[in-house]
């Protein structure tokens, strides 16, 4: 199963995979993105199959909503924008300080809670430590019950295959304003559930996040479109799409030992 995208491997790794490509049942891609990078002759040979989630679609509740906000201290009218992504440069947390910074001077309604760990979350924490507005919860194993608490969801990532914690946000039914990287295109349509900003462009990432913050109408409508799409991640698919592969590579086999 490949999960980068081909340039972003070794060229050790490269070589490797071109070489024993031939050797492979059957090869899978978890984005139309993935498989485009890969050379022509092996993409033509690779399925594009979203690996889902785990978890039910389900609309935030009202009272959902209100439980988390108070478990985490947010006030009622604070618009809440939440980034699940690990602390790594891929992630572009630089430019999330950068377009949270904007964001705020613009507008002090506006709150970012942060769930991720790695490499770089103690030099985040300590960036963002005099900021109130920017509240960083590390790791957290229940991140799906965490988003109850947000008004939006953001991606800020350089590269991606194709992010669970999207695929939880549009299960969520959550508007989301992320990067045009990877597979988020795939997901992410601009201006129907959600918006797309080029990598890198703090100014534009901080004004979309401040034109949902201004619109709840928009929110709502790309809320309860992504959500009416997100049966498209439901995991149970790729779980029996999965289970059909390994178990025509085991016949495969046996028929050649015989």
């Amino acid at each position: 199963t490949e999960h980068n995208r081909w340039p972003r491997h070794h060229w050790l790794t490269r070589t490797a995979n071109r070489w024993t490509a031939h050797l492979d049942h059957h090869r899978i891609a978890v984005s139309a993105d993935v498989s485009n990078t890969m050379p022509p002759a092996i993409a033509a040979r690779t399925e594009v199959l979203i690996h889902g989630i785990p978890v039910p679609m389900a609309a935030i509740t009202a009272d959902e909503r209100d439980k988390r906000r108070a478990e985490l201290g947010i006030e009622a009218d604070d618009f809440v924008i939440g980034i699940v992504a690990n602390f790594r440069p891929e992630k572009a947390y630089d430019v999330f300080l950068q377009a949270a910074q904007r964001t705020i001077a613009h507008n002090t309604r506006v709150r970012f809670l942060v769930v991720g760990q790695g490499p770089g979350e103690q030099a985040f924490r300590e960036l963002s430590n005099n900021i109130e507005q920017i509240r960083v919860l590390g790791y957290r194993p229940d991140a799906r019950a965490v988003m109850q608490a947000f008004d939006a969801f953001t991606l800020t990532s350089r590269h991606e295959g194709l992010p669970v914690s999207l695929m939880e946000a549009f299960a969520s039914g959550l508007p989301t304003v992320a990067t045009n990287a990877g597979g988020i295109p795939e997901v992410v349509r601009d201006g129907e559930n959600g918006y797309l900003v080029p990598v890198d462009d703090v100014a534009a990432l901080s004004n979309r996040w401040l034109e949902l913050a201004d619109n709840p109408a928009t929110c709502r409508r790309f809320g309860q479109a992504a959500l009416s799409e997100a049966s498209r991640f439901d995991g149970r698919t790729a779980r029996r799409r999965l289970a059909d592969v390994y178990a025509g590579a085991c016949d495969r086999s046996a028929s050649t030992r015989l």
